[in-house]
């Protein structure tokens, strides 16, 4: 099973500036698509044909904010088919509000992310073997030196053992 990880908004914290003058975003999203490894082929002919379908040359990344309304529609009704065509895919997302974050989880940016992936994801993965995760270009750590999949895994085992 793979796990295609993807945020909308940034771990800063500056929340008494305006947003991109200064201040942090005041929401973070984070979009996860499972998939597995049988069929993984699927939503990575989707996005070629997005970057085809938009003209964006393909070593670039494209982000949603510089789609217009109709590329952004396009790729939705795409994504809905695939959906429909493909049940073993599943899209799932969780936003935050910012300022209502309790403050433990704020001294390391990652822990955030790390918490929210748990949250909307650790039930629906926990019935797989093994799953491989794919954050959009960056790796993802915690201040104790786990990885994403690490802080996973030793959260399974506590609920297992438990």
């Amino acid at each position: 099973m793979f796990a295609y990880l993807d945020e909308s908004g940034d771990l800063g914290w500056t929340l008494d500036a305006p947003f991109r003058h200064g201040g942090s975003s005041r929401f973070l999203t984070i979009g996860i698509m499972t998939v597995p490894k049988d069929r993984a082929h699927v939503p990575k002919r989707l996005v070629k044909n997005l970057y085809r379908h938009t003209g964006c040359p393909a070593g670039q990344e494209l982000k949603a904010a510089h789609l217009n309304a109709a590329q952004r529609e396009w790729f939705a009704n795409k994504i809905a088919t695939l959906c429909e065509r493909e049940q073993t895919v599943k899209l799932m997302s969780i936003t935050v509000r910012k300022e209502n974050v309790q403050w433990h989880l704020r001294d390391d940016p990652n822990k955030l992310y790390n918490f929210m992936i748990r949250l909307s994801l650790l039930e629906h993965i926990s019935a797989f073997p093994a799953v491989e995760f794919v954050p959009d270009k960056r790796t993802i750590k915690v201040a104790s030196g786990n990885s994403l999949a690490d802080y996973l895994q030793i959260y399974l085992w506590s609920l297992l053992s438990g």
